[in-house]
């Protein structure tokens, strides 16, 4: 009964996205969001991260990309997968998160289940709909495939060929071998389609609307200067990360913050950060809290040192121009570890924060969050140590019929 269920609300959405022909530019956050922060007439103040110029615009206009959601291939039946599935998969979500988010605004101290699932939802998606994760997919795909070069020898290259049906003649091992010099030189660029970008970028926000739901959500009012940016949804890692210009996915971070307003924040708590806290936690339970001013402050520099390239406010507030914010770094960083036998290296893809360039760095804030006694997830060393440490346990268990 649930699956057929299941079914029909799958058809129905397929249905309506094949209806959808809705305008080609496509915001990356909502328009109802960011018309939170417009002012009198209808606009909000607009500063360009990369440029450093900052102009009026109306939340209907900003912060958008033409086809930016329209998923198009040559590979796919558009029957089958509408163009503009994933484009309606965003409005269906977004209209009860503004609603929610309404209802939050008003400090509540109790929430539907509803009402935090449909924000959960509104978040989710928001994290995973930018051009961060694009650029970081993006960047990983060219990463790995550069490494995966460095093992390409003449003879390997001949094995590639011969199971692709190629010829094995020296001319095309040859050709082989200077493409994938090419490749490490970044002359060639590895590059999903831009689909499948769409599509992997999507595949964790039920995920994450599970993870943000199950947290202890603290609401808090802040000084009425609080901005947002194109990519509102913060996760903050705390203390015990491994950098502090790092940036943390969202099942780590200690607290992920969303802006709900010019003078609003809704503060996520990890489950074990919330119990140290003595914070309470239930499906309806919310925890009413207040940033004072320089904990706005350090919300505003924190939200702008993590944005992509736009940031937000009310237009009468100028906090942006109060802040320096560097270039941002390149999507993926590579570092190489040796394994504990010697005999191979471990690999770890990660991205920088503009925090990277910022220096000096500020501590992390909201400061009287980050009790004693919790940590963030370990350093790299004393988790690949864990992990190499698990390895043979594990098949020992195996072995001796007892199991993981």
């Amino acid at each position: 009964m649930a699956a057929n269920k299941t079914d029909r609300q799958v058809d129905k959405l397929l249905e309506q996205a094949r209806r959808n022909t809705g305008p080609r530019k496509h915001h990356l956050v909502p328009s109802s969001y960011l018309a939170r922060w417009s002012g009198p007439d209808g606009r909000v103040r607009v500063r360009d991260l990369d440029t450093g110029r900052e102009y009026p615009s109306t939340p209907a206009t900003a912060a958008r990309r033409t086809d930016y959601y329209r998923a198009e291939s040559e590979d796919l039946d558009p029957h089958e997968v509408p163009p503009m599935l994933f484009e309606t998969i965003l409005s269906r979500v977004e209209g009860p998160g503004s609603a929610a988010i309404d209802e939050l605004i008003r400090l509540p101290d109790k929430i539907s289940a509803q009402t935090r699932h449909d924000l959960s939802s509104l978040m989710a998606f928001q994290f995973v709909r930018g051009e961060r994760p694009r650029a970081a997919l993006t960047a990983i795909a060219q990463e790995a495939a550069k490494l995966q070069s460095l093992s390409m020898t003449e003879g390997r290259v001949r094995e590639m060929l011969r199971k692709a049906g190629e010829e094995t003649t020296d001319e095309a091992i040859r050709f082989g071998l200077e493409a994938f010099e090419a490749l490490r030189r970044d002359e060639i660029i590895m590059r999903p389609q831009d689909v499948q970008l769409i599509w992997l970028s999507f595949a964790n926000a039920q995920q994450f609307t599970d993870v943000l739901y199950h947290r202890t959500w603290v609401v808090a009012s802040t000084y009425p200067s609080l901005i947002t940016t194109d990519e509102p949804v913060l996760p903050i890692a705390g203390p015990g990360w491994w950098g502090r210009t790092e940036s943390c996915g969202m099942v780590p971070a200690g607290i992920v913050a969303f802006p709900l307003a010019p003078d609003r924040i809704l503060l996520a708590v990890r489950r074990d950060l919330a119990l140290l806290l003595g914070l309470p936690f239930g499906p309806n339970s919310v925890v009413v809290d207040e940033l004072d001013i320089v904990e706005t402050f350090e919300m505003c520099h924190e939200l702008a040192m993590s944005a992509t390239r736009w940031a937000f406010e009310y237009p009468e507030r100028r906090v942006l121009s109060h802040l320096g914010v560097p270039r941002l770094p390149d999507p993926v960083s590579v570092d190489t570890y040796e394994s504990l036998d010697g005999d191979s290296e471990l690999v770890r893809m990660f991205s920088h924060t503009r925090l990277r360039d910022a220096g000096p760095w500020f501590d992390w804030p909201l400061g009287r969050f980050w009790v004693d006694g919790w940590g963030c997830w370990p350093m790299p060393d004393a988790l690949i140590k864990q992990a190499e440490a698990a390895v043979p346990d594990a098949l020992r268990a195996l072995a001796e019929g007892r199991g993981i």
